[in-house]
């Protein structure tokens, strides 16, 4: 209830928080830790500006994604639709059922690459139908070697079917052809990684950062370099692969993975899609062909390249459509953290240690408090929870706990003192001196009058008197009408000094003011005479019975005044209507 109410009917504010969990339990848990700081279960930011600007989406070119993509497919219909969609494609490529084979035990050396390839591409796109299902705006596409598939598909140049078979047969063809290989990351510079790679098969297959690089070539001669990597000090580590893609030894495939691109259908792009193959950008309407498939399956990957052009582009978050989160983790180690000017921002679809939905919720929080804008109705299609009455933000602070009457310790008797009628703060039948013109307004106010207006204006907003700021108005402060009501009642009890409820809102709308206009309105006594003070209220249920409830006549002079304040309104509401 509070998910959809708060998604779909609220207005979302600068200042965003989104609570994750599994049960209502675990919701407000997690709202009760956050006295002792945010803990890991809540997700907040503050969206500044344009701080979301355009969105691009990444698809990997590695990871295993059986235990996302399944568990996915099971919950939400639009990953299954696409799953399906590509099992048939696969099944006419490859003769088998790609469902079995995901469910399959994975292999220690790994899936075939004949089955790692097409899910690879089938589960970037269907997450890429997800997000778009949640109103994800897309500007840019890329990915990361055959995640380029996927890009090409989502962008439009290729149908879903069609980029699952031609990454099916490009798979088979790279198994059956290819002669066992390796690949290693290297993590240094690139003068430094043409050092290890002299005088061995090695090739250059990725630049992933300044200081990433994999190395690709013949088993032994992968083992060699890292081991005088090792003695140089220089970190590597070896990727889970049985193939040196991207370099010499895909020769043999080359020329039929050409024939097989060049019977496809390609289409004009809809969206930009930036080419790890050498990192510019191709526009809409841009149609690849089967001489880009070959390049790309033979040169190197230039994904710094690709990565520094988003940010260029001005591309502010980057979504990963993915398992892993590798994109995301590798991002991380080659570009500065935040948001516009210091590299995109990127957001995970999955992460490792979360289950595949868990992933998810937690992207659309990161997204939500970074600004990008999401379809709440979307994202609470189908998971119940109806639009309910939630409490308002809690800016006035008001207190409504009723204060016992204080003790009163009896004064000594005086001599009675004539009753006076009250003084009348913008009484229009007085003179030039009286407290509503502006030369008695700018007499300075008594402090002991100050101090009282600041204790009743905190004592009616549940404030402490230190918190009022005597130059800020009531409404800032937190007061409405009926309060102002109140108060218009307690200065003329505790000042003898009738101040109308309009003034409260225009002439005295502050507490210097009103304590100005007391000053100079209250009856003096004698030579340096103040203001008396507050009387405490008779206890409940004395003689008169005032302690305890207005007389009748005191009742009608509320009403008028509320009837008086509500025409002043509505002539207001005319005025801007028309």
């Amino acid at each position: 209830d509070v998910v959809r109410t708060a998604g779909t009917v609220r207005r979302h504010l600068r200042h965003r928080l989104v609570a994750l969990g599994g049960s209502t339990a675990a919701l407000a848990g997690a709202l009760d830790r956050l006295a002792a700081g945010p803990p890991v279960d809540v997700v907040t930011g503050e969206v500044g500006g344009d701080a979301a600007g355009p969105v691009a989406l990444a698809f990997p070119g590695q990871g295993d994604v059986r235990d996302a993509l399944l568990p996915l497919a099971a919950r939400f219909p639009v990953v299954r639709a696409a799953l399906d969609e590509a099992a048939d494609a696969y099944r006419e490529a490859r003769g088998g059922g790609l469902d079995a084979l995901l469910r399959a035990d994975r292999p220690a050396t790994g899936r075939p690459t004949d089955v790692a390839q097409p899910t690879l591409v089938v589960a970037g796109v269907a997450l890429a139908e997800l997000w778009r299902s949640w109103g994800l705006p897309v500007d840019h596409v890329l990915g990361h070697s055959v995640g380029e598939y996927a890009a090409l598909g989502v962008a439009g140049a290729l149908s879903l079917a069609d980029a699952v078979r031609l990454a099916a047969h490009r798979g088979r063809l790279m198994a059956d052809h290819l002669p066992p290989g390796a690949m290693l990351a290297v993590l240094a510079d690139r003068p430094t990684v043409d050092a290890l790679a002299t005088g061995s098969p090695l090739e250059l297959a990725a630049v992933n950062g300044p200081t990433q690089h994999v190395l690709a070539g013949p088993p032994d001669a992968v083992a060699a370099a890292a081991d005088r990597a090792a003695r140089l000090g220089v970190a590597t580590r070896r990727l889970p692969v049985d193939r040196a893609f991207h370099s010499a030894a895909v020769a043999p495939v080359l020329g039929p993975l050409r024939e097989m691109a060049a019977a496809v259908e390609f289409r004009q792009t809809r969206l930009p899609l930036v080419s790890a193959l050498d990192g510019r950008v191709r526009p809409p309407g841009w149609r690849p062909d089967a001489e880009h498939l070959w390049r790309h399956a033979r040169e190197p990957v230039r994904w710094h390249d690709a990565v520094s052009t988003l940010a260029a582009e001005g591309v502010a978050t980057v979504v990963e459509a993915g398992a892993d989160g590798v994109l995301t983790a590798l991002a991380a180690t080659t570009i500065p953290a935040g948001g516009t000017g210091a590299g995109p921002r990127w957001v995970p679809s999955q992460r490792r240690g979360f289950d595949p939905a868990a992933g998810l919720w937690r992207a659309v929080a990161e997204l939500h408090v970074a600004g990008v804008p999401l379809d709440w109705s979307a994202l609470a299609d189908g998971h119940g929870g109806r639009r309910v009455t939630l409490p308002s933000y809690p800016f006035q602070r008001r207190r409504f706990w009723v204060t016992p009457a204080p003790s009163v310790t009896p004064a000594p008797a005086a001599a009675p003192v004539p009753a006076a009628a009250p003084a009348f703060v913008g009484d229009p039948s007085a003179d030039a001196a009286s407290p509503a013109s502006p030369a008695s307004l700018a007499s300075p106010a008594d402090g002991a009058v100050l101090e009282r207006v600041r204790a009743l204006t905190a004592e009616r907003l549940g404030l402490a008197a230190a918190e009022v700021d005597p130059d800020t108005g009531f409404f800032a402060l937190g007061a409405d009408s009926l309060l102002l009501i109140t108060m218009s009642r307690e200065i003329e009890r505790d000042f003898a000094v009738r101040v109308p409820v309009r003034d409260l809102f225009t002439t005295v709308d502050t507490p210097r003011r009103l304590a100005t206009a007391i000053t100079a309105a209250a009856p003096q006594t004698g030579p340096g005479a103040t203001p008396p003070a507050a009387s405490p209220p008779a206890a409940a249920g004395g003689p008169s019975g005032d302690g305890a409830r207005p007389v009748p006549g005191e009742l009608v002079g509320v009403v008028r005044q509320q009837l008086d304040l509500m025409r002043q309104q509505l002539a207001l509401l005319g005025a801007a209507a028309g």
